[in-house]
């Protein structure tokens, strides 16, 4: 908005008859409302990343910017202005990002906030100057709903400084950049204290920072994503927040021996970059209804692919839980390591078997082609898993088109009675550099065939 806003008049095109200009006020509104929340920076299970440009942050300047029509029902509506992004980068900037930021909190009028503070990361960067600007921010703290930090630890003690945790507050989102242990010392500020008005809160995000650097009421708190935690923080966290239903962990490591522990309420369990076997050993969750695991650049030994699997089978059967979703980047010998899995999932509804699009190590590549076929069928996948509804296979030449033939093969006629009549929506994604073209990978005779395939299965 600050780059643009002498050019504004200019970018602001003049009235287009347009069929959203001949729509109701309110329609187009509800449209806009849509598209925005499309990008709030609070959605949760989206990776968090640092948008440099201002139309990139705050898509409300982007329909603003259309026509004037589009303008006019822009500025009225205060759904797309609940969510500012405030940045304070350089001098001199101070005093439009004050006005700015006056702006988005009139048009607002008195919906709930969702309001982000990105900062430099240098750690000598001079944060006083941008008191003022937490000042103005602060004054309308009771909307605040959602706060993000992303600001460098040197800034807290300005952010804190006579601050209150506003009773409305649900979602806090912390992130530092990551210091040396010294830094903290020196610095003494490694303790973030919310007050104890904060029990309402109920979501938590952590990048850099672990559970005994913030003080919160855990009792209350029905979802946490941390970053660079360990087994011993994990448990910890189950320990203390009984009523936990969502759990996203990045960047886990395998330190720490936990005791065994059972969490009743847990849900929704994602790991990123984490190592499984250590989780999946120690905690039981028999409530869980989604579990992700995305191991990330790992290199399997053909045991260790077995031990992974092996693993997985023991945590289910423990757990004994009605699963749902289940998204694995595991890799297995043979995908009869996977029927045997799957044997105890008989709820699951969704299953997606990724690869790391990012690795090099040709061992996690799931087997290809025919040989995936040879324990596992599109009819045996029905019978093993009834209630199956999307099946997803992701990943990068993992497959070719060819490979969908064996898979999707007829059931032998004596066992055709006994199938039920389910829906199961197969995706294979292939990508493509620039240099190699998509004819070199896919069969022109594979449609035909898949066409036969399909005239087979009527019926």
């Amino acid at each position: 908005m600050e780059e643009h806003q002498e050019n504004a008049p200019d970018n602001i095109e003049p009235i287009q008859d347009t069929l959203t200009h001949n729509l109701p006020v309110e329609i187009v509104a509800q449209v806009f409302i849509h598209f925005v929340d499309a990008f709030q920076p609070f959605r949760w299970g989206e990776d968090y990343e640092r948008r440099e440009s201002d139309f990139y942050w705050a898509p409300t300047l982007v329909l603003s910017a259309v026509c004037r029509n589009w303008r006019s029902i822009a500025v009225v509506t205060p759904e797309l202005w609940t969510s500012p992004n405030i940045e304070m980068y350089y001098d001199g900037e101070r005093d439009t990002v004050i006005e700015v930021l006056g702006l988005w909190l009139d048009r607002s009028r008195d919906l709930p906030l969702h309001i982000s503070f990105i900062g430099n990361d240098d750690w000598v960067f001079d944060y006083s100057y941008w008191e003022p600007v937490f000042e103005r921010a602060q004054a309308s703290s009771e909307r605040w709903e959602s706060l993000c930090l992303d600001i460098n630890r040197n800034a807290w003690q300005f952010f804190l400084k006579e601050f209150t945790c506003p009773p409305c507050l649900r979602r806090i989102r912390l992130i530092t950049p990551e210091v040396e242990e010294e830094e903290r010392q020196v610095h003494d500020i490694a303790d973030f204290l919310l007050s104890s008005s904060s029990g309402r809160l109920e979501e938590l995000r952590l990048e850099n920072l672990s559970w005994y650097e913030v003080s919160v009421d855990w009792q209350n708190l029905l979802a946490v994503e941390a970053v660079s935690w360990n087994v011993d923080d994990f448990g910890w966290l189950l320990g203390h927040a009984p009523r936990l239903k969502k759990c996203r962990l990045l960047d886990n490591d395998s330190r720490g021996r936990h005791s065994p522990l059972a969490h009743s309420h847990l849900e929704d369990l994602e790991l990123q970059d984490t190592t499984l076997s250590n989780i999946i050993r120690w905690f039981t969750f028999p409530s869980l209804r989604r579990l992700v695991f995305k191991p990330g650049r790992t290199r399997w030994s053909p045991r260790d692919r077995l031990s992974q699997m092996n693993h997985l089978r023991s945590f289910f059967i423990r757990s004994q839980c009605l699963l749902v979703e289940l998204e694995i980047q595991v890799p297995f010998k043979t995908t009869a390591n996977l029927v045997d899995i799957l044997a105890h999932l008989p709820s699951l509804e969704r299953l997606t078997l990724d690869f790391d699009r990012n690795s090099r190590d040709h061992s996690v590549l799931w087997p290809s082609n025919e040989s995936f076929a040879e324990h596992l069928k599109f009819f045996t996948l029905s019978k093993l898993l009834p209630q199956l509804k999307v099946f997803k296979i992701l990943g990068e030449l993992t497959f070719s088109w060819s490979a969908l033939l064996p898979f999707l093969e007829r059931p032998p006629q004596g066992n055709v009675t006994s199938m039920l009549k389910i829906c199961v929506y197969v995706q294979f994604w292939l990508y493509f550099s620039s240099q190699q073209e998509s004819e070199d990978y896919i069969d022109r005779d594979v449609v035909f065939q898949l066409k036969d395939l399909e005239r087979k299965w009527e019926g």
